[in-house]
Formats: C-alpha cells, structure tokens, sequence
C-alpha cells in the first residue's frame, strides 16, 4: 500500500551519475511515484526523486546531477528537507577497486565494495614539499554508527557473505534478463598492469604530444582516451591476467572506501593508500553524504583506480552494485528507538539559518559536545557562545547540531533577535512536537504565545531529556526588565526541567552568567585561508591552483588579506564572495580595502547564512543600542580606532586631556580610571573590544577599526578624534628620568607610527597641544634612532609655532633652539669614524659640519636662536 506521506519513507537510495535509471527502476519492487507526482517535495529542495518499494521498506531514489563530494552533499542535504526520518541512505554506484587489498582476498572487476568506514584522501594541508593529508580522529568521517557497524559486522562472517552473494546474483540475473547491456565482459578484458606502468605513448604520434617529452609522469589527452588495446600498453607488464572462466561470479568485500574530489589513476598512489589507510575501494561521493546523514557506500569495481581505465566494465560494475543494495536491503532491520514514538522529532534544515561554508573549529566543536552531550542522570546544559558580531557562533552551533542531530532527540532553531521573535520561533516548532507539518502557524499574538507556552511545557516532560535548542542572536538581556530597558530575560524561555541542552549566541559578554562561556576567538590562519579560497571560488586545494594559475605574488596577496580580516569569517566570506561575483583579483581586493574601504563594503551583498547584513550593518544595531545606553562609551569606541589596536591603555588615552578644547564626553570618559573602565566594559561587554588582561589594557579587531573610521566620517567626527588621539599620544612619551622609561617607548611606539601614517595633519592648525605633541613625537624617535621622522616631527612643530606666534617670539626660538639642538645631537650619531664626535673645547666648527643632516633653513634658525634670543 502507498505510503500517505512522506514522513514514511526512512531509507535513500542515492546514486552516482552513472547509474541509470533503468537499473534504478529494476531495484525497486513497486513504483509509488516518479518526479514527485504524488509526494512533491519541499521548497528548497532541487533534488528529483522517485519512490518505490523494495522488500518491507519504504524506498526513496535520487540521482546526482554530476560527481562528486560537492555535489552528493547537496543532495543528502535537500533530501533531509524533503524526507526527514530517512535514516540511512545506500550511495550506489561504481568504483575503483585495490586489487591487493591488506586483507589478502583479491579483488577483481565486477566485485562489490560495501564501506565500514570512510577516509578523505584529499583532506589536508597542501606544503611545497607535497601533499600531507590529515589523520586525525578530528579530520575523518571515521566509522558509521553502532546500528550499522553491528550489521555490517554480522555480515562478515563466512555463512552471511555467502547468503548475501547469492541474493545478489539473484537480482543481478533479473537486471540482465531486462536487458542485454549489464552482462559481464569478457573476463580476458580484466586485465591488471604493474602499478608504476604508465598508459601513454612509448612512440610519438604528433608534435604536440608530451608523453615523451618533459617529466616522466606526463600523459597527452590522446592517451588517455584511448583504450590499452589501441595504445599497445606493454603486454609484458601485465601483473595479473584474469583468464579462468571459473572465477566469473562476483565477490563482495566489507572495508575501508577512500572518497575523494578527484579520480584515483594511479597505480603506485593507489598502493600506498591500501597499505597506509587498509584501502580496498575508491570513489568520489561518499565522503559528501557521510556528513549529512548516516549511510553505507555500496559500489561495483570498474577499474583498478589506475592509468589503465576503460568503460568497458562500468555497465556491469553497475548492475551488480545495484543488485547488492536491493539484497543489502533485504537483511537491513533498523532499530525502532524507544523514543521515537513520543520525543522523536526529525532535524529540519528548513528551520535553520542556510550555512554555505563551514571551516575549522574543530576544537571549539568538541569542547560543547563534551559539555553539552546527554548524560545520566540527565541534567540541563546552558552554553554560551559569545563573541564580535561576524565571528562564526551561528554557524558553530548550527554545525554542532547538524553533526550531533543523531545524538539528541530533538533540536530547535530559536531566533533570539528580540522576545516577539522568540515566541514566534517556539510557536512554529509546535506542529513539528506532533507530527504535523510546518504550514500550521499560529493565527494571533495570543495563540503563538499560549503555543509557545505548551512547546516549553512539553520540553520540560519527564522522559523527555535529550533535546537541543539554540537561542540564536540573544543580543538583548534585561534579567529585571521595565519600561525604560528594551531587552528581555532569556531565562525565561528555558523549560522548568532540569534536563536538556541549551546553545545560546550572542555578543554579550554578560549572559555568561546563566550558562558555561564558550568564547569565540577568530579563525586560525589556516582555516581563513581555507575560507577565503573556498569563498572566492578555489577548492580545497586551492593553494595549490594559486601557484599553477596566478603569478607568485597571489600568495602573498591572500596572506595579505588574511592578514587585514584578521579571521572575521563574515568579513572573509563577504570578501571571498565579492571576488567570485565581480571576477576581482586578490591584489585589487586588497587595494580596494584600503582605499575605498565604505564604498567596497556598501557593494558586498549579506550571505544567506547571516542575518544580520553585511560589515557595515552588523555592529549598527549594537552601536545604537550603546548611544541609547551611555552615548560617551558610544563615541569612546570611536575614538579608540585612531590607535593601534594591538594594546590600548587608560594613561595612554587619558593624555588627550591636553588638548586645547577637550569635549565634554572625553573629560566623562577618562577623568578617572574608573569612569574610563566603566565605558569600556559597556564595549567589551559588546564584544566590540577585548580586554588583555595581563597587560591591562585592550584591544580592538581591525576590521572594527575600520568600520568605526567610517562611523566617525558619518559623523564629522574625524579631526576631534585625530587630534585627541595624536595629542593622547604625544603627551605620553615619557621622559629619560621616568620610570620603565625605555619599556614604555617601546609600548608607544607602535600607535606614535599608526596616528602620522593613518592621516595627513596639516589641517590641524592653530593647535599648540598638538605641535608640542609633535615635538614630543620627535623626541620618541629621536631616542628610537629613527632620525627621519623625528626631523619630519620636529619641522612640523617649529612651523606650527612660528605661524601662530611669530619667528621672534620666544616661545618659538627657544623651540628652534631646542629642536635644533637634539637634531644636532642625533646627527653626530652618524658622523663617519674619522670624524670626532667631541670636539676640542672652544674650537670653532661650520654649522654645516655640525649639523650635516638638518636642512639649511633649520641650521640658520639654530644660528639665529642663539644669538637673538639670548640677548
């Protein structure tokens, strides 16, 4: 009887490209729709499918549209938004096989390959050396779960194989009868070449061919599409000739599958992964699938993943594929969990945030699953993930579930944006805790909260223990909540029960009070390559394609990027996507990140993946809602980009109080040590700054710099900023008898050189606080041996003073005086050896020998000083 919907379908069936849809078909024992005629499918979903039975079970197939781990991973992924209580799927299709395999049973071609376990082979980390793949429990698909190794387990003995191998044939006799194209070739066509020879040309055939020409390894195009026969492949090398009509029946084998973007066609390569990694098969879907739901790669040997390959297999490779999964399928009784009939709900990809790209954190990973695992007795478990806007929480938690939706029995997708959001997130998940479709919304404010409501209720169920929910976007928190505040208590939205788990994301620093913090740090460098590459439009190995594409120097404009971004995953896939849609280089990204910074960001259009827009709107809302709550934090913020960011300190802030006009909002801020860290823990509590705190000071992500740049162009506020900031810094540098005097240089050293590159200051003018800042800055470099700045400083001073006071004013020749004489000092630092550096007392020298480094005009003003301004 025709299942009534499509929550009765528990088994996928999908296939490579090259099976076809007649031995598709053959599979099933009763068609109940094809296309979608009867079931449809859900939005979103570009998969085509058709439904069947075979034996006892409910069967669903869909085809790929080409190979592929990218492309099976979209498939398993749109076919969990269709059929959500599949609970294993067969990816059915054919391989290449290890013809030597460690366990010591010969595979020949038309044997089958059954997968226990999966490995990437082309998952690593590409070096000038070579190609190192990853090992780690971490950096594998590993093993399938308990149900299906304790199946396949059963299977390996001697009696069970034998059974299984004659349902096979017994299916695989029906295919044939359907059709004379799935017979078996000729078995003098198996034919097996030592691993290290090569299908080529071993005479030349045209001038363009470059399989005698170059490396060793080289193959022409023409060579590969040609058939051993053809070729004359050396009949000497033959390692193994398959001739006895005897060994014709097909053989099943259980083992390790190698999945990868790529097709095996080496023999040698091959070899050392069956003796590396217990290889016995190789393909290029499965390691797709494995990641979305639970599955078992069954696949026909067509080739020995050698240079040797030809079509002449892959019919019949095919077929008997094809017959094992319908007799795979025949032993195959899944457990019923005990659960499923009242807290079982199915995970719906449709209720989540789209997630494109997900890179790295592994660690970040496993350290919520080791928290937040059910456990006995059961317990609720509240994580926190905090961090700046963009970082990568929503795609962390997201991730864990999708990884982890096996392990609970329920997971739910809340938005957190505000409480109206969240009672209409809890409302939507009530038709799903009964069975029900997602097209049952609720009518009214009233009936989404008293649905909320029995959603919380049912959640707190004894029994009911081992869901999951994610609060997403929880960046509003008023624990006592009044008229004057506009967020909302979180705690109460968590179910009364002491049982359950808990994901909250958010950029408040202080929710970590109702749950265990798990601070989000920026990707590390590795991983935001990967990202920027993945993005843009690279594969996995994409750095290798980068040396073979571009010139050498885009590797060191990706570093260069990567560097910039700093491991903002919003920022680096906004970049990476821009670069794709536009066709735009890394070198001009780049250029254009620094030179048209707001314009190139108000083009990045938001990825799906996060709502809350793109650079420029992702703090907007948590910058307003700081000028609501305290404007001076507000505009501190701002204030703080015309330093450094690296490491930012309360005296260094605090010397803008020098300035001639201090505004108000900067003598609130930094009047004492207190208020300025009543301020900034408003930031960091926004996760906008993060406290060092062993140096006690502060830093701030350097793509907020730039954004703040562009907020305070907004608000005309650029020159009151600059000038607090370079007058902060001026004021300062401490003098030689001050304590840690020359640590302290060294601390301010880096934001004295980022507030006179960051702008021109010309057009501070009529400022004293800032020429003696300037000054100040001389004196720094002076003492730092960097004598072109300090002369650039100290010419910027003396002229400050000269046009507000006048040359002859004493102010300004005493400065002249001064000025020229630390630059004379300096200057005799890189007299010549020969030259003494302490002349005899009394002894008259030229200006132009004393001070061979000062400019002309500098020299007579030194001169001049000294004799009118003494007088």
């Amino acid at each position: 009887m025709r299942p009534s919907s499509r929550d009765e379908f528990s088994i996928a069936i999908i296939c490579s490209l090259t099976l076809k849809v007649e031995v598709v078909e053959e599979l099933l024992d009763e068609v109940y729709d094809r296309l979608g005629g009867y079931y449809r499918k859900q939005p979103g979903d570009d998969n085509a499918y058709i439904n069947g039975r075979i034996g006892n079970h409910n069967v669903v197939v869909c085809c790929m549209p080409g190979m592929g781990k990218g492309n099976a991973a979209s498939v398993a992924s749109s076919l969990k938004i269709s059929y959500p209580r599949i609970s294993l799927a067969l990816v059915v299709g054919i391989c290449g096989g290890a013809p030597y395999p460690l366990s010591g049973e010969e595979i020949f071609l038309g044997d089958v390959i059954i997968s226990d376990s999966v490995i990437q082979y082309d998952f690593g980390r590409q070096y000038s050396g070579g190609f190192e793949k990853k090992t780690g429990v971490k950096d594998s698909l590993g093993r399938p779960n308990k149900e299906i190794r304790a199946f396949l387990a059963a299977l390996q003995t001697r009696r069970s194989r034998r059974d299984l191998q004659a349902k096979m044939l017994r299916h695989l006799q029906a295919i044939q009868r359907s059709n004379p194209e799935w017979h078996r070739p000729r078995s003098a066509d198996d034919i097996l070449f030592e691993a290290s020879y090569q299908h080529k040309h071993f005479s030349p055939t045209s001038p363009i061919c470059c399989c005698l020409g170059g490396k060793s390894r080289d193959v022409c195009k023409s060579a590969l599409d040609t058939a051993c026969i053809q070729l004359g492949c050396d009949k000497n090398r033959i390692s193994r000739l398959r001739c006895n009509a005897e060994n014709c029946i097909p053989s099943i084998h259980i083992g390790t599958v190698a999945s990868a973007d790529t097709v095996m066609k080496s023999g040698e390569h091959r070899d050392r992964l069956v003796k590396s990694d217990n290889v016995i098969g190789f393909e290029m879907e499965g390691a797709g699938v494995w990641d979305n739901t639970s599955c078992i790669i069954i696949k026909g040997v067509c080739d020995y993943a050698d240079s040797h390959q030809n079509k002449a297999w892959q019919a019949y490779a095919t077929a008997t594929g094809a017959a094992t999964a319908k007799a795979f399928l025949e032993y195959w009784v899944p457990t019923v969990r005990e659960e499923a009939n009242e807290f079982q709900v199915p995970l719906e990809l449709s209720a989540f945030p789209a997630i494109e790209e997900f890179i790295g954190r592994e660690d970040d990973l496993s350290r919520l699953w080791d928290y937040l695992q059910p456990t006995i007795p059961p317990t609720r478990k509240v994580a926190v993930l905090h961090g700046l806007g963009g970082i990568g929480k929503t795609q962390l938690a997201i991730n864990f579930a999708r990884k982890h939706k096996d392990d609970f029995t329920a997971v739910f997708w809340m938005s957190g944006k505000d409480r109206s959001a969240l009672i209409l997130s809890l409302s939507s998940c009530f038709p799903r805790i009964l069975g029900h479709r997602r097209n049952d919304e609720a009518k009214n404010e009233e009936e989404a909260e008293q649905r909320a409501s029995q959603v919380l209720q049912w959640l707190a169920l004894p029994g009911n223990t081992k869901w999951l929910i994610i609060f997403d976007n929880v960046d509003q928190y008023a624990p006592f909540p009044d008229c004057n505040t506009c967020g909302y208590d979180i705690c109460e939205f968590f179910p009364t029960a002491d049982h359950g788990s808990i994901i909250i994301t958010t950029r408040l620093q202080r929710l970590t009070e109702v749950g265990r913090s798990f601070s989000i740090k920026k990707l590390t460098q590795e991983d935001a390559i990967q990202l920027l590459l993945q993005s843009s439009g690279f594969s996995a190995q994409g750095a290798a394609q980068v040396e073979a594409k571009g010139p050498r120097l885009t590797a060191a404009d990706i570093m260069a990027i990567v560097d910039q971004l700093d491991g903002l995953s919003l920022a680096i896939a906004l970049a990476g996507a821009f670069m794709r849609e536009t066709g735009t280089s890394f070198k001009e990204y780049l250029q254009l990140y620094k030179d048209q910074w707001s314009e190139l960001q108000s083009q990045a259009k938001p990825t799906r993946h996060y709502q809350q827009g793109n650079i420029l709107e992702t703090w907007t809302t948590t910058y307003q809602g700081i000028q609501k709550q305290d404007p001076t934090a507000a505009t501190l913020l701002l204030l703080l980009a015309y330093f450094d960011n690296r490491d930012i300190w309360y005296e260094l802030i605090r010397g803008g109080l020098n300035c001639s006009h201090t505004p108000p909002w900067f003598k609130a801020a930094v009047s004492n040590k207190l208020a300025f860290k009543a301020r900034i823990k408003v930031l960091v509590d926004c996760s906008l700054v993060e406290p060092r705190q062993q140096e006690g000071s502060f830093t701030i992500h350097p793509v907020v710099q730039d954004w703040c740049f562009h907020i305070a162009a907004s608000e005309e506020r650029t020159v009151q900023l600059y000038e607090l900031a370079l007058v902060s810094v001026g004021y300062t540098v401490p003098r030689k008898d001050d304590r840690e005097y020359a640590q302290l240089q060294q601390r301010l050293l880096p934001h004295a050189d980022y507030v006179i590159q960051r702008e021109k200051y010309s057009w501070l003018e009529d400022k004293v606080a800032v020429w003696r800042a300037l000054s100040r800055l001389g004196n720094l470099y002076t003492n730092q041996g960097r004598l072109q700045e300090a002369e650039e400083m100290y010419q910027r001073a003396l002229a400050g003073y000269e046009k507000a006071l006048g040359p002859d004013h004493a102010k300004s020749c005493k400065l002249a005086d001064d000025l020229a004489s630390r630059a004379s000092l300096s200057a005799t630092q890189e007299m010549p050896d020969s030259m003494p550096s302490n002349p005899t007392a009394g002894q008259p020298r030229a200006v132009s020998t004393l001070q061979p480094s000062l400019p002309e005009s500098l020299q007579k003003r030194h001169v001049f000083s000294r004799i009118f301004c003494r007088r």
